[in-house]
């Protein structure tokens, strides 16, 4: 899931991330951000932590935390309910040639057959519209990926942001909404397959590890400074 969005993003940092992989920066905020998900996972299991956590979900925030994101999720709802499903792996086939893999932090039943699927964030609130993609994975894996012995009838996906107290950003999916989620993987995937990895520079480029290997980005970023709108 994670590659998908990266390439919904910009095509050539999917390139540089997975098909011709270059060095990457260290970054302290995905070691919180994973510190983050485990402690919420463990939290929500009732469990002790006996493994180290996993590095399933390292997209790249644009918009670092400014409170404690655990002391957020702490106080919300979300921790004073028992999620149905907590850290469930999936395989979304999407086509003959291309399976998708993720894992959704939570799944909570509202009420028989009513999914609030949520992915918790440690950041603030992105203003990458590319993000959507992985509530869209997500709604289509709940429909189609077995994740349960029987389907959600209704289904909500959330982002849960946690990085300047709670804000929750929810999709609510109905057949509209799935068929075109449908169509936009089909669209991204088929690109992926057509080997179309072509720079686009957007504001998401201040945060790329790959910045020094782009001209297009660097010059995107000239004209944000230009116009005195450039990285903060």
């Amino acid at each position: 899931v994670t590659n998908l969005v990266t390439y919904a993003t910009c095509p050539k940092r999917y390139f540089w991330t997975a098909v011709d992989p270059l060095p990457r920066r260290p970054s302290h905020a995905a070691r919180r951000g994973i510190e983050i998900h485990r402690r919420i996972e463990l939290h929500n299991l009732g469990t002790v932590p006996l493994t180290d956590a996993e590095g399933y979900d390292l997209v790249t925030t644009d918009r670092p935390p400014r409170g404690d994101p655990f002391a957020a999720y702490l106080s919300s709802r979300f921790a004073a309910q028992r999620p149905q499903f907590v850290e469930v792996a999936f395989e979304l086939v999407l086509s003959p040639t291309v399976n998708v893999k993720g894992r959704i932090d939570a799944i909570y039943e509202r009420s028989p057959g009513s999914w609030e699927i949520v992915d918790f964030k440690t950041g603030r609130r992105s203003a990458n519209p590319a993000v959507k993609v992985q509530l869209e994975v997500y709604a289509i894996a709940a429909r189609e990926a077995n994740l349960a012995t029987d389907p959600p009838r209704t289904i909500e996906v959330a982002f849960v942001y946690l990085g300047d107290g709670l804000d929750v950003v929810t999709e609510r999916v109905d057949e509209t909404w799935l068929g075109e989620a449908h169509e936009h993987l089909e669209s991204l995937t088929g690109a992926i397959l057509e080997e179309e990895f072509v720079e686009t520079p957007s504001p998401q480029c201040q945060w790329c590890d790959f910045l020094a290997f782009c001209p297009p980005g660097r010059a995107f970023l000239r004209g944000l400074d230009t116009v005195g709108a450039g990285p903060r």
